[in-house]
């Protein structure tokens, strides 16, 4: 296994980009001794740990429940909303967790037995912010999520999902799937969701045991790839099948430089049709924001900081001159994705980073004005992927196809609205669509949803529960 990473590392970082490319040309392989022997030094996590992070979990939400009992006058919503609450806080350490055989923890997505980057932070977000900081066991075991995340992105970092044990049967290079990777779609987003779960985990619970030789390595790796495709066309090393990206897999080839980062595939894992997606570049600049705090207050690095702002602030103009668009019925608006030529479209996915997310993501140098206008259009029928119904409305997305709505938009939604009574409306219609089953879906059938995909998603379940305990903290929660 050391001699993958290791492999993995000279392949991608060692490379010479030339002067003129923009691109830093970091030696990562030089750290791989003190990598993995501060790996081998560390404290391993086995199943019996996540058993007992399980324990201070549901302490909490026992506790937690009690104030939401306390919060609301007495009904049955109020009562279904508790037993969604329990359901759907628990659901990922119930279901998803188990310890790998090197003591790092693998997160699978629910009913998908495999773990994404993306997923697998969300799908813990709650227990970082809400239990960690009172839990060290719970703060050990996210510490070796946050590890998997390094190891897995420097065995392939254009992979978006991947297999621990590695899988050799049914090895389809085509699609860059095989061993440690289950699917190798490249998506911005995913490592950016890494770097917040670390980030977080910092910041709200005090914990810093993640932030080791193998997460820098992973993040110096990362930047490597922002930098080279920000030129994909001229510098990039992705391949993927043609029939899922075309010109023999290299969609797109005819970008413009824009100061943002090409992605092959959206938050949904669908591709794109022009490549630079204006919502993962935002979770991308602030990932390298919260690069360059680690790099400078835990790692003393401030040439990796140096680069991280410059970087970021390439991003941040590119989202600034190409990704607002000027739309005659609503004004400046956020696209959702460009090309850097002129082409672009307007619309917004219920997968998160979206453009419905944008104050979640804490993507502060986004345009307040510009993001409210985009919001009224994306919460409408000028979005092709917003659907109503008898049950309920909210945005869906290309993954499901035309008229099925996600819960998690209708929870975005709640947790960036204003509005009480949108708030009030929208909890109501969550609990009304979860097919009497206290649980978060995918996709479902608005005036039907007994219509569903994904039984088992524990990112949506995850970010309900989120969700509850955050308007709890803040005095928000409706009396439905």
């Amino acid at each position: 296994m050391m001699v993958i990473v290791t492999a993995s590392l000279r392949s991608h970082s060692t490379r010479s980009y030339g002067k003129d490319s923009g691109i830093a040309s970091i030696d990562l392989s030089r750290d791989a001794h003190v990598r993995f022997n501060s790996r081998r030094n560390q404290h391993n996590v086995k199943d019996t740990e996540i058993r007992a992070a399980a324990s201070d979990i549901e302490a909490f939400v026992e506790t937690t429940k009690g104030h939401i009992r306390d919060a609301m006058p007495p009904s049955a919503n109020r009562d279904k909303l508790i037993e969604m609450y329990g359901k759907t806080f628990m659901n990922t350490v119930d279901t998803t967790m188990r310890a790998t055989n090197e003591g790092r923890v693998f997160v699978i997505t629910g009913d998908i037995n495999a773990m994404w980057l993306r997923d697998s932070a969300a799908q813990v977000e709650h227990y970082t912010r809400f239990v960690a900081p009172t839990s060290r066991t719970v703060r050990r075991v996210i510490a070796k999520v946050v590890s998997e995340h390094a190891f897995l992105a420097l065995m392939d970092p254009y992979a978006n999902a991947f297999n621990d044990p590695p899988e050799f049967k049914d090895v389809r290079a085509n699609y860059r799937r095989g061993g440690y990777v289950s699917t190798g779609n490249y998506e911005l987003d995913s490592f950016a969701y890494s770097t917040r779960l670390a980030y977080q985990l910092w910041r709200e619970a005090g914990e810093t045991k993640q932030f080791d030789e193998l997460f820098r390595s992973a993040c110096r790796l990362m930047m490597v790839v922002w930098r080279k495709e920000q030129r994909h066309a001229e510098t990039t090393t992705y391949r993927y099948d043609k029939r899922e990206l075309r010109h023999d897999g290299l969609e797109n080839s005819k970008t413009g430089f824009t100061g943002m980062t090409w992605t092959g595939f959206r938050a949904s894992d669908d591709d794109c049709k022009y490549h630079y997606n204006v919502p993962d570049n935002m979770m991308a600049s602030v990932a390298l924001r919260y690069m360059r705090e680690m790099a400078l207050e835990i790692y003393d690095d401030k040439p990796w900081a140096e680069e991280c702002a410059a970087l970021k602030h390439d991003i941040d103009e590119g989202i600034r001159r190409f990704g607002i668009i000027d739309d005659p019925k609503h004004g400046r608006v956020y696209a959702y994705e460009v090309d850097g030529l002129g082409h672009y479209i307007l619309e917004d996915d219920a997968n998160i980073p979206s453009l419905l997310s944008m104050p979640y993501l804490n993507y502060t140098e986004g345009d307040m004005d510009v993001w409210k206008r985009t919001v009224d259009l994306i919460w409408s029928r000028d979005n092709p992927w917003f659907f109503s119904g008898k049950v309920a409305e909210g945005i869906g997305s290309r993954h499901t196809g035309k008229g099925k709505v996600w819960h998690m938009s209708m929870i975005m939604k709640i947790l960036v609205t204003d509005s009480p009574q949108e708030r009030s409306r929208i909890l109501l219609e969550l609990m009304a669509s979860d097919n009497n089953s206290n649980l978060m879906h995918e996709g479902f059938d608005p005036s039907n949803p007994r219509r569903f995909s994904r039984s088992w998603f524990a990112w949506a379940n995850s970010l309900f529960a989120l969700m509850v305990t955050e308007l709890l903290e803040k005095n928000q929660l409706p009396h439905v």
